[in-house]
């Protein structure tokens, strides 16, 4: 069995040969770069059909046929959220779903995926600032509503003590005005 492991290299049609990053659109159409690693083994029984069918050497199969394949799987899901969403809280929900359709659509061409890797995910910098913002914001509520909580309870403080210095100078004066 032959087994390959590795970042997917770009194809002779990528302007940019040192990047192995996929490109893809949120739902909002924000293009979002993604850096990948597959592992994957042939089937040895189906060496020769491959071989058939694509008519190249393995690692042009993968630079073409699987980097096409893995650029799809990425597009479908990512098109399902906004890139905040994908940035904050759903790569691994990403992830697994890329590699089920991996699994499934690279399993019946005779390559087994045993792994699929999303290593990074460069969203647009003003979607990364707006994210940046918004837990700025979170943390800055956070801290006012601690102050909030603390000047009340420093003023039920306050209210004791006078409610209490307001007793004691009751039952002085009652105390006067019964010896008196």
């Amino acid at each position: 069995s032959f087994g390959v492991s590795d970042k997917i290299p770009a194809t002779d049609n990528d302007s940019d040969k040192d990047n192995n990053g996929i490109t893809v659109n949120s739902k909002e159409g924000l293009l979002i770069n993604v850096d990948i690693s597959l592992s994957l083994t042939i089937k040895p029984d189906m060496v020769p059909a491959i071989y058939q069918k694509y008519r190249a050497p393995i690692k042009q199969i993968i630079s073409v046929f699987v980097r096409q394949t893995i650029r799809e799987s990425l597009q479908t899901q990512f098109a399902k959220y906004s890139a905040e969403e994908i940035y904050a809280e759903k790569k691994e929900i990403v992830r697994q779903a890329a590699q089920t359709f991996l699994t499934d659509r690279l399993g019946k061409e005779g390559l087994i995926v045993s792994q699929f890797t999303i290593n990074d995910v460069r969203v647009p910098d003003q979607v990364t600032k707006a994210i940046s913002s918004k837990v700025a914001m979170s943390q800055e509520a956070q801290r006012a509503n601690e102050e909030v909580k603390k000047t009340e309870a420093f003023a039920r403080q306050a209210v004791a003590r006078a409610t209490g210095e307001a007793d004691a100078r009751r039952l002085a004066a009652d105390a006067e005005a019964y010896y008196n």
